[in-house]
């Protein structure tokens, strides 16, 4: 029997990128330190043993004007916006470090925790610990497999990784039309039923036989759709057939090297429009892109 999870979002509106590193104590804590230099580039890795064991920062060169000492381990989440906290909190020091040239960090969360198709949702919340004011950020990519989103950060603060809490609900209809070769096993359409559910910002759709019995981790689902207002609409799929999973991704944000080109959201007329939609394979068992037409409509919330 083919069983399809179908996760696809429109991004949220992103704020200037700051990098993880922050205040509180934990002296004793597992840490690891590393030398920047203006000079040359450097990587610092999450203290073995930890829960941000898989935790890697690249410092390019011309990032620090001076020789720094930088550190990690593991600090205190408090995850806010209707997010759940899905990872270790990852402290950096010295807290306060800015870095001329962004940073690329790969930062560990549990798949697991991760419910009910809400990989697209997945963000990075960042806490400036001396004013307590949290921000958040889009993954440039997720590795669902190595359990890690990656973004690019410029300024250290403690930070986590989340996703959204699902409230509410609303009714939705539609049927995605798919292309491209993976179809000889995903077949070539999708339809979109009429029981969802809503977070903030965040529209999540149900495909016409699924029953909403509680928290997304309890659905026998067989598509979620999740759907994020943005500047640059984003989706990312993951399709399982027969417990295999087929994965694909696409973002019209701003230098994005995999366009999604027309993917439309309309809050006001609550629709979301795929036309000739584009997504990149991602994962080892996607093979080709897959084409995505149609328009999904909603009604409620």
């Amino acid at each position: 029997m083919q069983r399809i999870a179908l996760w696809t979002f429109l991004l949220p509106v992103l704020l200037s990128p700051l990098a993880c590193s922050g205040g509180g104590g934990g002296g004793a804590a597992p840490r690891t330190t590393t030398e920047a230099t203006p000079a040359a580039a450097a990587t610092i890795t999450g203290p073995p043993g930890t829960a941000l064991e898989g935790l890697v920062l690249s410092i390019p060169a011309g990032a620090v004007t001076a020789p720094v000492t930088v550190s990690v381990e593991v600090g205190s989440a408090g995850a806010t916006n209707g997010q759940a906290i899905a990872g270790p909190a990852a402290k950096f020091g010295p807290e306060g470090l800015t870095f001329a040239v962004p940073a690329t960090l790969d930062l560990p969360y549990d798949p697991g925790a991760v419910t009910g198709g809400l990989l697209g949702g997945l963000r990075v919340q960042l806490r400036d610990d001396r004013s307590g004011a949290v921000t958040e950020l889009l993954p440039d990519d997720v590795d669902p497999v190595a359990g890690t989103v990656q973004v690019q950060i410029s300024h250290f603060s403690t930070c986590w990784v989340t996703f959204p809490i699902p409230t509410g609900g609303f009714d939705a209809v539609g049927t995605l039309a798919l292309g491209g070769p993976d179809t000889a096993v995903l077949g070539t359409t999708l339809k979109i039923g009429d029981l969802g559910f809503l977070v903030p910002g965040v529209y999540t759709f149900l495909d016409e036989f699924t029953e909403f019995p509680g928290p997304p981790g309890n659905l026998d689902y067989i598509v979620v759709m999740n759907i994020f207002e943005a500047p640059g609409a984003s989706l990312s799929m993951t399709i399982a057939v027969d417990g295999v999973d087929y994965g694909y991704i696409c973002t019209n944000v701003n230098g994005s090297s995999y366009p999604c080109g027309n993917l439309t959201i309309d809050p006001i007329a609550q629709s979301v429009t795929f036309d000739d939609v584009v997504a990149e394979p991602a994962g080892e068992n996607a093979t080709a892109p897959l084409l995505l037409n149609g328009v999904i409509q909603w009604t409620g919330n």
